[in-house]
């Protein structure tokens, strides 16, 4: 009894497996005999595009099986409606558009039969009742369609791509790539899922291909009875494989999320994350190659789990900028200041400054637009303080020329160190090792000269004054570096006198200051300076103040252009000019009579162009501002300052009016009023700081 079941089965299997295989009119194995090649039937394979030419040659073919190339589609397919005679249509493309294909199907009157393989099912469910509302006579018999998914799956449940006016279709038969049938492989129980049951089994193994069949007919409804309209039929093709072993990537990506053993893996990470850039690949399951310092990856999958990590790490700071060229001529409305940049990975934001924004503005990337004809400085300043700068010469034509004004503050350089210093010679007085540098204090205005003064004064005077020699101490004990301006103490004598009227009208002051070495021999010494590369638009205000002995270089050969001065300095400067030395041994409270600067302070004090604080001090080492300096060159030329509505008449126009101090308004007015400051931008700046190359523009301007 046994025997016989085993048999009848046996029998059923091999009646049913043809069946359950591929339909037989299905394109996919379709194989057109030569005999086939007829006027009425037309096979084209490898075919990319429907073209006229095409149409011309097959629009009679009752028949059309058309096939695209490997993982290619063909367009153009709704030309395909001049096939008047065409009944069946056979299409095997990647990839179909679907609108294309219902419009195509309405278009074809005689069209019975259709054909398609692709790697997208496309639901024709409504198409017959489409035609009839269309006033077609077509009756479509018979709907094919093979689907391919590409995707390997490796879980036993998929979603049923087959779907018929929406609705998922049952799969009936199922048939493994090598050819023998497994009836309990699928569980229909629920139509929109195919699932595969006994799925260990099935890949225990490997990859394994599998090929579900379906067949639908769909039917109308004419008053109470029901008619057959169209069979759709076809396959599913799919392949199934056992999860591979689990792929943890964190700050990056992989080709894959699982693996098999010996399956080469490729990361990939982003360049930079979260401010920081990449450091290098980390793993402890797994050995890396190119880890190190590649965001582009790969490994070789073990036989196990794998955790792999990008790690980052924070930026260098940049700690050498230099600029590819160091005098730019503009011709152009735009040009971009080139760098090379010490380490080229960085996290520094560059910091951009032109010296006169009326010749040309710098944005943060480095490119420069002009605004009219002239010369600028363009300085580039990094986070630790590292600068470089480019002279830049704006001749763009079509642009004015820029406004003749006084340039504009910039930024001191710095370095990992103080700057000394300018080491000089101090008459009657050897080098001596350096206090700490003294405490710079609050600037505060100065007390109002006594009645009985030469050059009483209409407002409260400044306790300041500004650059010229020296600069700021170290706090380690070196020898002392005196400015060479105090060498120029008996060589500068001013020709004429300081002339007082005690009436309180103005006082006048010829600044004439006699040369100590001719222009040529100015100009061969500013040449040979160690930084004349940092030196532009002042290099002739240098040579001028040089021939006037009235300012240098330091020992080592350098002017430091960009230094911010002090108020001991610029002490030094004026004395220089005036000449004569102080008899004076009044006790200045935070001035040591040893100092390099002693005589030079009492001889500023002894003329009254700089005043001491209420407490007595005149705090030497700190750094003068723009306003503190106006004060002195007015008292220096005997000017008087101008009363306080006046002052403002003046300045009405200075966007900055506002942050000028009270004490420094009227003296800063009436250089406005007699044209010796114009300030820059609309700006008096008073605040600013000064470098020595402002400096020596200024004191360029009023010397003779």
């Amino acid at each position: 009894m046994l025997r016989k079941k085993v048999l009848a089965f046996a029998v059923a299997f091999a009646l049913v497996l043809p069946i359950c295989s591929v339909p037989t009119n299905s394109y996919a194995y379709r194989d057109v005999t030569q005999s086939e090649y007829s006027n009425q039937i037309a096979e084209i394979k490898d075919i990319a595009d429907i073209t006229d030419e095409f149409v011309n040659k097959y629009k009679d073919r009752a028949e059309l099986y058309l096939s695209a190339l490997d993982k290619k589609e063909i367009k153009n397919i709704g030309k395909l409606k001049d096939f008047k005679n065409l009944t069946t249509l056979s299409i095997k493309s990647y990839n179909i558009e679907e609108t294309a294909l219902k419009n195509l199907i309405k278009d074809l009157p005689k069209l019975s039969k259709i054909i398609i393989d692709t790697n997208k099912f496309i639901d024709l469910g409504g198409i017959s009742n489409e035609i009839r509302q269309y006033g077609g006579s077509q009756k479509i018999e018979t709907i094919i369609q093979d689907v391919n998914l590409e995707d390997v799956f490796t879980k036993n449940t998929i979603d049923n791509p087959i779907k018929i006016n929406g609705k998922p279709v049952a799969i009936n038969t199922t048939i493994t790539a090598n050819g023998y049938n497994i009836p309990d492989v699928i569980d229909n129980s629920e139509p929109s899922k195919i699932k595969i049951k006994n799925f260990n089994k099935l890949v225990e193994n490997g990859l394994v291909e599998i090929e579900l069949s379906y067949d639908k007919t769909v039917y109308k409804q004419i008053n109470t009875k029901q008619f057959k309209d169209i069979k759709f039929e076809g396959n599913i093709r799919l392949k199934i494989d056992k999860p591979g072993l689990p792929i943890n990537v964190e700050n990056g990506t992989s080709n894959k999320i699982e693996a098999k053993p010996g399956e080469k893996i490729e990361l990939k990470a982003e360049k930079t994350k979260d401010g920081k850039k990449f450091d290098k690949w980390v793993s402890d399951d797994v050995v890396i190659e190119n880890s190190d310092s590649r965001t582009e990856a790969s490994f070789i999958m073990p036989n196990k789990a794998v955790t792999v990590k990008a790690t980052y790490k924070d930026y260098e700071k940049i700690n050498n900028l230099e600029a590819t060229t160091g005098t730019i001529l503009m011709t152009t409305m735009t040009t971009d200041v080139e760098l090379k940049v010490t380490p080229e990975e960085n996290s520094d934001e560059l910091t951009w400054t032109s010296s006169r924004e009326s010749v040309a503005t710098v944005d943060n990337t480095g490119r420069v637009t002009a605004k009219a004809k002239g010369e600028t400085v363009i300085t580039a300043k990094s986070l630790l303080n590292v600068t470089t700068s480019v002279s830049l010469k704006v001749i763009t034509e079509g642009l004015p020329d820029a406004p003749i004004e006084e340039p504009k503050a910039q930024e001191p350089e710095k370095s990992g160190e103080l700057q000394k210093p300018e080491e000089q010679q101090k008459p009657e007085k050897s080098q001596e090792p350096q206090k700490s540098e003294e405490s710079q204090k609050q600037q505060e205005p100065e007390k109002k000269s006594n009645s009985n003064d030469k050059t009483k004064s209409n407002s409260n005077s400044s306790t300041s004054g500004g650059g010229g020699g020296g600069g700021s101490s170290s706090s380690t004990q070196k020898p002392v570096q005196k400015p060479v301006e105090a060498q120029a103490e008996t060589s500068t004598a001013t020709q004429e006198k300081v002339q007082t009227n005690q009436s309180q009208q103005e006082i006048s002051r010829e600044i004439k200051v006699s040369d100590v070495m001719t222009t040529k021999e100015a100009e061969t010494k500013v040449n040979n300076l160690n930084d004349i590369n940092e030196i532009t638009w002042s290099k002739q205000a240098i040579v001028k103040v040089m021939q006037k002995g009235i300012m240098s270089g330091d020992t080592s050969g350098k002017f430091m252009p960009r230094k911010s001065v002090t108020r001991a300095e610029v002490a030094q400067v004026i004395a220089n000019i005036i000449g004569k030395k102080s008899q004076s041994t009044k006790a200045v409270k935070d001035v040591e009579s040893d100092k390099w600067y002693a005589n030079a302070i009492q001889t500023v004090l002894e003329n009254k162009i700089f005043t001491q604080d209420e407490k007595g001090n005149f705090r030497p080492q700190s750094k003068i501002t723009r306003a503190e300096l106006f004060v002195v060159i007015a008292r220096f030329k005997g000017i008087e300052p101008l009363e306080d509505v006046k002052a403002k008449e003046v300045l009405a126009n200075y966007k900055d009016i506002e942050s000028i101090p009270n004490w420094a308004m009227g003296y800063v007015s009436a250089l406005v009023e007699k044209g010796i400051v114009n300030g820059s931008d609309n700006k008096i700046g008073a605040n600013d700081n000064l470098t020595r190359e402002q400096l020596a523009k200024i004191f360029a301007n009023i010397v003779e």
